[in-house]
């Protein structure tokens, strides 16, 4: 089982983050945080090993932290 977590404010976008991928491996489980605004919550209750979440312009880091790679702002 691959644990996603889809961070997306838009609900159609969201509902397509979660039917495409169901539909093409069904072995996925698929949760959603729709404003982020509890995203560190859903994550150290859900566990995730993929988190997609919208990028801002200027991406300047990656780290793994808890198992997954985090891509995120710096400052």
């Amino acid at each position: 089982m691959c644990k996603t977590l889809n961070v997306e404010d838009n609900v159609t976008f969201r509902q397509m983050l979660k039917e495409i991928p169901c539909s093409r491996f069904p072995i996925m489980e698929i949760e959603e945080e729709p404003d982020g605004r509890d995203l560190f919550n859903k994550i150290d209750s859900f566990h995730p090993k993929i988190v997609i979440h919208k990028m801002e312009d200027n991406i300047r880091h990656f780290t793994t932290e808890g198992g997954f790679l985090w891509v995120g702002q710096n400052g």
